[in-house]
């Protein structure tokens, strides 16, 4: 299950709501968030940045900068 709280990704556990992990990165509003099939990749993005994160180790793996008049508008995980 993940949340997004302004530029914070907030990871929990469906069955018991419990929270695992909590995703720093973003320096802006997190407006997409895709999953990868496979559940072990997440990747979110903002206006400024999109970011790969790993759901195994809760940790980024990459992060893509856009100059700020060529915003991102969406990311998608295939």
């Amino acid at each position: 299950m993940y949340f997004l709280t302004n530029s914070v990704c907030v990871c929990g556990c469906i069955d018991s709501g419990e929270l695992v992990a909590v995703m720093h990165g973003h320096s802006s509003t997190i407006h997409a968030i895709s999953v990868h099939v496979s559940g072990h990749h997440v990747m979110t993005s903002s206006n400024d940045t999109a970011q790969l994160w790993d759901l195994d180790s809760f940790q980024r793996k990459r992060k893509l900068t856009v100059k700020e008049e060529v915003p991102i508008v969406k990311v998608r995980l295939l």
